[in-house]
């Protein structure tokens, strides 16, 4: 089924990746036979597909990276204590820093 490609947010389009992606595809042609026939020059809607498909992994490796940073002190100090609360708010501040600012279904 071919359906309307999504547009890039306000948001999307203000941050360095979304730049960073558009600087390297401006010139592709690009087809992506799920939204469209045949090929089409590179647009917004296209680095907007992109950076859903990075975010997931890009979130899911963070929050192991998370994980795996506080692991040692846990393992030394079983007594203490860390709020998942608070991890995933520093996270989410850290990534929001470089452009991701909703984490993929699953990781909220």
């Amino acid at each position: 089924m071919i359906t309307e490609m999504p547009n890039p947010t306000e948001e999307q389009m203000k941050s360095p990746i979304f730049n960073a992606i558009w600087e390297v595809i401006k010139d592709w042609d690009v087809n992506v036979p799920e939204y469209y026939e045949g090929y089409c020059g590179a647009n917004g809607s296209h680095v907007a597909l992109i950076l859903e498909k990075i975010k997931e992994p890009v979130w899911g490796l963070v929050f192991e990276c998370a994980g795996a940073a506080t692991a040692p002190l846990l393992q030394d100090h079983p007594d203490y204590v860390f709020p998942s609360e608070r991890v995933e708010e520093s996270v989410s501040h850290a990534l929001a820093e470089h452009g991701f600012t909703e984490p993929p279904h699953g990781y909220q």
